[in-house]
């Protein structure tokens, strides 16, 4: 489906660890910046850029993020998992492999009560969370939709002349994640991402 300038090196520069890289600069907010990260891409398609990549990251707290992206899987759900010592969140919402197929269902004409393709009562973003301190059964909570939205909070700084720099600190952060994770598969080996004076405290490089 993707246009061939997608899967040009000299254009693209990479594949779909660049285009679909919202699970990387997902766990950067909520875990910031990692260790050391590692990563393997795939080639189901056979091109030469990646159409699936898995990233784990190890964060300075012990902690390890996975984000997983594809650009050939035909339905996944956009899916996050925080597990920790105390419990466990699991949010899901239909991936954009649904909603194209559903998209093009629709233009098609064909969709109706029972079509594989339809957008039904399980697509419907879903969060769960469940505590073993004190112990609970899972139970879901209500998901808001944002206010304000990215688009409004821009709006907003057009009109009052205001900047907010965060989305430019989290831009810098997710593209040395995301060429540690190139270095990483080339090399076959994690990527360091640690300041120096923290490499020279641990004695490693």
């Amino acid at each position: 489906m993707l246009p061939a300038q997608f899967w040009d090196r000299t254009q693209a520069q990479g594949g779909v660890l660049i285009d679909l890289c919202h699970p990387v600069y997902l766990l950067a907010a909520l875990m910031g910046r990692p260790d050391r990260v590692s990563a393997v891409l795939g080639h189901v398609t056979g091109r030469e850029l990646e159409d699936t990549a898995t990233v784990v990251l190890a964060f300075p707290d012990g902690a390890v993020g996975i984000a997983e992206t594809s650009s050939v899987s035909a339905i996944t759900p956009f899916l996050i998992e925080i597990h920790g010592t105390e419990g466990s969140i699991l949010y899901a919402e239909p991936g954009i492999g649904a909603l194209v197929l559903a998209r093009q269902e629709r233009e098609g004409g064909s969709v109706g009560p029972g079509n594989h393709a339809e957008l039904g009562p399980d697509d419907r973003p879903r969060l769960r969370v469940r505590s073993s301190r004190p112990p609970t059964s899972w139970r879901d909570i209500d998901v808001e939709s944002d206010r304000p939205t990215a688009f409004d909070k821009w709006v907003r700084q057009v009109i009052d002349g205001t900047r907010d720099d965060s989305n430019l600190d989290l831009a810098l952060h997710l593209t040395a994640v995301v060429e540690a994770a190139y270095a990483s598969d080339s090399a076959g080996r994690a990527m360091d991402l640690r300041p120096p004076d923290r490499r020279r405290d641990t004695g490693k490089s």
